[in-house]
């Protein structure tokens, strides 16, 4: 039981401080201005739920998916930081309400439970490279029972997956004493933070590509 206990908060160490619950939060602030608050409820869950499911499906066929594929984790951060730019753009400049397709309770039709606050929201490329790594420790590692392999990054994944859905459903009472003009401000400042990610993310990406490049040739 104490193996699992340690195996729980290693796994917990590595990956709150990058997927980081409070940002999920703070992102969905931004992007939330016309959700009904029984909207609200539904999303947090598909959130949390999205999440656990990208995480579980990370974990135990990430590494398979990746060298199957021929997928790199510069060409995982350059696509991530692509996602993040896009979303960012579209907070920092909403397309006119003429332009949006809304449905009945005033939302946009795209589920945003999964991209972007799921996907890369909380589960981008760093994370994804840390859940792998992960993986690979608990596997090949010998200072982990199997009683841990097996239950300890399930039981990581609910945990990081439940700060997740009180995160964005905890959202919902700071939108309220923000009011509209609060949650467009968050949504213009957010969107810049996010276009600034975005390149960081896209120029870490080609620096590896460079990196893998130069010891090539």
């Amino acid at each position: 039981m104490l193996d699992l206990l340690k195996s729980i908060i290693y796994g917990l160490l590595l990956l709150l401080p990058i997927s980081n619950p409070v940002f999920t939060m703070i992102l969905y602030l931004g992007l939330s201005e016309r959700i009904s608050d029984k909207e609200h409820l539904v999303i947090a869950r598909k959130t949390a739920r999205n999440t656990f499911i990208t995480m579980a499906v990370v974990y135990y066929t990430g590494s398979i998916l990746i060298s199957g594929l021929g997928i790199s984790m510069p060409g995982l951060r350059i696509s991530g930081g692509l996602i993040i730019l896009f979303m960012g753009f579209r907070m920092l400049f909403p397309p006119a309400k003429s332009e949006q397709t809304m449905n009945p309770h005033g939302s946009d039709d795209i589920d945003i439970s999964l991209v972007p606050l799921a996907i890369p929201g909380t589960v981008g490329p760093g994370t994804m490279a840390v859940i792998i790594s992960y993986a690979s420790t608990l596997n090949n590692g010998m200072m982990f029972s199997s009683l841990s392999i097996s239950v300890a990054p399930i039981l990581v994944f609910v945990i990081v997956s439940l700060l997740i859905w009180v995160g964005v459903q905890s959202s919902n009472a700071i939108i309220k004493k923000l009011g509209s003009h609060g949650v467009q401000a968050i949504s213009k400042i957010l969107g810049f933070v996010l276009i600034s990610m975005g390149v960081q993310f896209v120029i870490n990406g080609i620096y590896k590509v460079l990196l893998i490049w130069e010891s090539l040739v």
